[in-house]
């Protein structure tokens, strides 16, 4: 980042915003009691993101750009009887559910 602003050039700082939605899973998983359950942003092999890591950098970039909150804001509903992914994610579509052909 001291490279991008000592040149006046654009940056976006990913990091901070992943680590932010990190923080936020950290505190999701304390209420979940069963591993297998808990939240992550990474694949198995515990280096490459997975679908909702891929979703968080999305929105950090997005954020980072100074989108619209149409597209940088996001809102999450924990709700007891919903599965984890539709609890992190929210969207039709990360519940599987597909966009009418037009």
């Amino acid at each position: 980042m001291s490279i991008a602003r000592s040149s006046k050039a654009g940056a976006v700082e990913v990091q901070r915003g992943m680590r932010e939605i990190q923080k936020r899973i950290w505190k999701f998983n304390e209420t979940v009691s069963d591993e297998s359950k808990k939240a992550t942003l990474h694949a198995k092999d515990g280096i490459h993101l997975n679908e909702l890591g891929h979703l968080a950098m999305a929105f950090s970039i997005l954020k980072g750009l100074g989108a619209p909150s149409e597209v940088s804001a996001a809102t999450l509903a924990v709700h007891p009887n919903r599965s984890r992914r539709r609890q992190m994610l929210g969207s039709p579509a990360a519940r599987g559910q597909r966009r009418p052909k037009s």
